[in-house]
């Protein structure tokens, strides 16, 4: 019963997500539609508005085909930590949410906590692993300290 509890509870985070970045799409559907409308009371030409916008369908396709297959992420650290700020969680969260925005594409919710940040970027970014590739923090052989990256399997 408790895998189907845990089941449950990651279902509910997941709908949680869900809805945050529904309202966020909206949010930036509506900025979109601003946009289109200024650049049109500007006298900008419709098809490319539309074009601009990722509105005709040959640049939804190319924007729906890069979304689906994302870039490869380059082995090797992506956050260096220095060994005293590795206890320091405000401030490692702070450097997580920078990370997560860079490499996922948008700013995780204010409440994910550090573990929660280091879970979801581990999940946001596994399809743009290399083969034999691995996200984790380890240490860091050029600075003596730690760093988040992309590591070959037989690190760490």
């Amino acid at each position: 019963m408790s895998g189907a509890q845990d089941s449950g509870v990651r279902v509910k985070e997941l709908l949680e997500r869900l809805r945050w970045h529904a309202e966020h799409v909206a949010a930036a559907c509506a900025a979109r539609d601003r946009l289109m409308l200024q650049a049109r009371y500007e006298g900008a030409d419709a098809v490319e508005v539309e074009e601009a916008a990722g509105l005709s369908p040959a640049r939804a396709r190319a924007l729906a085909r890069a979304a689906v297959v994302p870039s490869r992420l380059w082995p090797g650290a992506h956050l260096r930590v220095p060994p005293q700020l590795l206890a320091d969680d405000e401030v490692l969260q702070a450097a997580l949410t920078g990370l997560y925005a860079r490499l996922v594409g948008v700013v995780p919710p204010e409440e994910w906590s550090r573990e929660e940040l280091e879970e979801e970027l581990m999940t946001g970014v596994a399809p743009r692993m290399p083969t034999g590739h691995h996200w984790r923090l380890t240490v860091d052989d050029v600075t003596g300290g730690f760093a988040y990256g992309v590591w070959p399997e037989s690190v760490g």
